[in-house]
Protein backbone atom coordinates (compact mmCIF):
# COMPACT_ATOMS: atom_id res chain seq x y z
CA UNK A 1 0.00 0.00 0.00
CA UNK A 2 1.46 3.35 -1.02
CA UNK A 3 0.81 6.27 1.31
CA UNK A 4 1.68 9.90 0.65
CA UNK A 5 3.86 11.01 3.56
CA UNK A 6 4.83 14.35 2.02
CA UNK A 7 3.02 16.38 4.67
CA UNK A 8 4.29 16.32 8.24
CA UNK A 9 0.75 16.71 9.52
CA UNK A 10 -0.28 13.18 8.55
CA UNK A 11 -0.80 10.67 11.30
CA UNK A 12 -0.93 7.20 9.86
CA UNK A 13 -2.55 4.64 12.13
CA UNK A 14 -3.01 0.95 11.49
CA UNK A 15 -5.35 -1.20 13.50
CA UNK A 16 -4.64 -4.92 13.59
CA UNK A 17 -6.92 -7.35 15.33
CA UNK A 18 -10.64 -7.80 15.56
CA UNK A 19 -13.11 -6.49 13.05
CA UNK A 20 -14.70 -4.73 16.02
CA UNK A 21 -11.83 -2.29 15.61
CA UNK A 22 -14.17 -0.48 13.23
CA UNK A 23 -15.19 1.57 16.26
CA UNK A 24 -11.77 3.22 16.06
CA UNK A 25 -12.46 4.39 12.50
CA UNK A 26 -15.19 6.85 13.34
CA UNK A 27 -14.86 10.22 11.57
CA UNK A 28 -15.42 11.84 14.97
CA UNK A 29 -11.86 10.88 15.94
CA UNK A 30 -10.47 13.57 13.69
CA UNK A 31 -13.31 16.09 14.08
CA UNK A 32 -11.51 18.45 16.45
CA UNK A 33 -8.03 18.29 14.91
CA UNK A 34 -8.17 20.78 12.07
CA UNK A 35 -4.48 21.03 11.11
CA UNK A 36 -3.73 17.30 11.20
CA UNK A 37 -4.74 14.87 8.52
CA UNK A 38 -5.31 11.42 9.93
CA UNK A 39 -5.22 8.27 7.87
CA UNK A 40 -6.64 5.23 9.62
CA UNK A 41 -6.11 1.86 8.00
CA UNK A 42 -8.19 -0.89 9.56
CA UNK A 43 -6.58 -4.29 9.09
CA UNK A 44 -8.93 -5.90 11.60
CA UNK A 45 -10.41 -9.19 10.40
CA UNK A 46 -13.41 -10.86 11.99
CA UNK A 47 -12.51 -14.07 13.78
CA UNK A 48 -8.82 -13.14 14.04
CA UNK A 49 -6.63 -14.40 16.82
CA UNK A 50 -3.21 -13.19 17.90
CA UNK A 51 -1.71 -16.12 15.97
CA UNK A 52 -3.45 -14.84 12.83
CA UNK A 53 -2.05 -11.38 13.53
CA UNK A 54 1.47 -12.76 13.72
CA UNK A 55 1.00 -14.49 10.36
CA UNK A 56 -0.35 -11.30 8.76
CA UNK A 57 2.00 -8.82 10.44
CA UNK A 58 4.51 -8.35 7.64
CA UNK A 59 1.86 -7.94 4.94
CA UNK A 60 -0.71 -5.97 6.95
CA UNK A 61 1.47 -3.76 9.14
CA UNK A 62 5.22 -3.75 8.54
CA UNK A 63 5.00 -2.78 4.87
CA UNK A 64 2.84 0.24 5.75
CA UNK A 65 5.24 1.52 8.45
CA UNK A 66 2.53 3.32 10.43
CA UNK A 67 3.24 6.10 12.91
CA UNK A 68 0.88 4.38 15.35
CA UNK A 69 -0.22 0.76 15.67
CA UNK A 70 -3.29 -0.16 17.68
CA UNK A 71 -3.17 -3.83 18.67
CA UNK A 72 -6.59 -5.25 19.50
CA UNK A 73 -6.46 -9.01 19.99
CA UNK A 74 -7.76 -11.34 22.67
CA UNK A 75 -11.47 -11.93 22.12
CA UNK A 76 -11.07 -14.87 19.76
CA UNK A 77 -8.04 -16.17 21.68
CA UNK A 78 -10.26 -16.29 24.79
CA UNK A 79 -13.63 -17.55 23.55
CA UNK A 80 -13.66 -18.63 19.89
CA UNK A 81 -13.72 -22.46 19.99
CA UNK A 82 -11.66 -22.67 16.79
CA UNK A 83 -8.99 -20.21 17.97
CA UNK A 84 -8.65 -20.82 21.73
CA UNK A 85 -5.25 -20.18 23.27
CA UNK A 86 -4.03 -20.45 26.82
CA UNK A 87 -3.29 -17.13 28.51
CA UNK A 88 0.40 -18.10 28.38
CA UNK A 89 0.37 -18.64 24.60
CA UNK A 90 -1.62 -15.45 24.09
CA UNK A 91 1.00 -13.58 26.16
CA UNK A 92 3.80 -14.98 23.96
CA UNK A 93 1.93 -13.97 20.80
CA UNK A 94 1.16 -10.47 22.06
CA UNK A 95 4.76 -9.94 23.20
CA UNK A 96 5.94 -11.13 19.79
CA UNK A 97 3.64 -8.59 18.09
CA UNK A 98 5.16 -5.86 20.25
CA UNK A 99 8.68 -7.05 19.40
CA UNK A 100 7.96 -7.19 15.67
CA UNK A 101 6.39 -3.73 15.80
CA UNK A 102 9.47 -2.24 17.38
CA UNK A 103 11.76 -4.08 14.98
CA UNK A 104 9.72 -2.61 12.12
CA UNK A 105 10.40 0.88 13.47
CA UNK A 106 6.86 1.58 14.69
CA UNK A 107 7.41 4.17 17.42
CA UNK A 108 3.96 4.35 18.94
CA UNK A 109 1.90 1.38 20.04
CA UNK A 110 -1.43 1.20 21.78
CA UNK A 111 -2.88 -1.95 23.35
CA UNK A 112 -6.56 -2.45 24.04
CA UNK A 113 -8.33 -4.74 26.43
CA UNK A 114 -11.17 -6.93 25.21
CA UNK A 115 -14.71 -5.66 25.60
CA UNK A 116 -17.13 -7.70 27.72
CA UNK A 117 -19.15 -10.37 26.00
CA UNK A 118 -22.91 -10.13 25.84
CA UNK A 119 -23.31 -13.81 26.55
CA UNK A 120 -27.00 -14.05 25.59
CA UNK A 121 -26.23 -12.60 22.15
CA UNK A 122 -23.28 -14.90 21.57
CA UNK A 123 -25.18 -18.00 22.68
CA UNK A 124 -28.13 -17.07 20.46
CA UNK A 125 -25.78 -16.92 17.46
CA UNK A 126 -23.70 -20.00 18.34
CA UNK A 127 -25.86 -22.27 20.51
CA UNK A 128 -23.96 -25.44 19.78
CA UNK A 129 -20.42 -24.11 20.29
CA UNK A 130 -20.37 -23.15 23.96
CA UNK A 131 -20.87 -25.49 26.88
CA UNK A 132 -19.65 -23.01 29.50
CA UNK A 133 -21.63 -19.75 29.45
CA UNK A 134 -19.16 -18.00 31.83
CA UNK A 135 -17.19 -16.60 28.91
CA UNK A 136 -16.45 -13.29 30.60
CA UNK A 137 -14.19 -15.17 33.04
CA UNK A 138 -11.97 -15.94 30.03
CA UNK A 139 -12.07 -12.27 29.03
CA UNK A 140 -10.88 -11.30 32.51
CA UNK A 141 -7.89 -13.68 32.14
CA UNK A 142 -6.98 -12.31 28.71
CA UNK A 143 -7.35 -8.70 29.87
CA UNK A 144 -4.95 -9.41 32.74
CA UNK A 145 -2.38 -10.59 30.19
CA UNK A 146 -2.92 -7.51 28.02
CA UNK A 147 -2.43 -5.23 31.03
CA UNK A 148 0.77 -7.08 32.01
CA UNK A 149 2.23 -6.80 28.49
CA UNK A 150 1.31 -3.10 28.33
CA UNK A 151 2.97 -2.43 31.71
CA UNK A 152 6.06 -4.51 30.96
CA UNK A 153 6.63 -2.72 27.64
CA UNK A 154 5.44 0.73 28.79
CA UNK A 155 2.72 0.84 26.17
CA UNK A 156 -0.41 2.95 26.68
CA UNK A 157 -3.53 0.89 27.31
CA UNK A 158 -7.12 1.57 26.35
CA UNK A 159 -9.66 -0.22 28.50
CA UNK A 160 -12.69 -1.39 26.53
CA UNK A 161 -14.78 -2.64 29.44
CA UNK A 162 -16.28 -1.66 32.74
CA UNK A 163 -13.96 -2.09 35.68
CA UNK A 164 -16.10 -4.87 37.20
CA UNK A 165 -15.52 -7.12 34.15
CA UNK A 166 -11.78 -7.12 34.12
Amino acid sequence: MKINRSRASFIISVIIGLAAALIWCSPSIAANRKPAKIIIINKGVGGSSSADGLRRFQHDVAVIKPDLLIIYFGMNDAVNPGKLLSPEQFARNLQNLVKRSRQAGIRQLLLTTVNPIIVQYLLARHKDKYSNPDLNAKVVEINKVIRQIAAKNRIPLVSCQASKVG
